[in-house]
């Protein structure tokens, strides 16, 4: 059997489904900071990442929600 410590980077995009919920569950919540400018592509970096179409949360600088845009 292959400990998720022994994984490569290979194995680590093709994991089950039910071990990525586990460590999920096991961190609970974290928050990802991404810079760049407009339209580089930060939003889809992240929803590729997380495998998700959910369009992320927005702070500004002093931590205040900041509405959604208009497209």
């Amino acid at each position: 059997m292959v400990t998720d410590s022994s994984l490569g980077a290979d194995d680590m995009i093709h994991m089950d489904p039910g071990t990525i919920r586990k460590h999920f569950d096991r961190i609970g919540r974290f928050r990802v900071l991404v810079i760049g400018r407009s339209n580089a592509g930060k939003t889809t970096l992240l929803q590729r990442v997380c495998n998700t179409t959910e369009l992320p949360e927005v702070f500004n600088a002093k931590g205040e929600k900041v509405g959604r845009l208009a497209a």
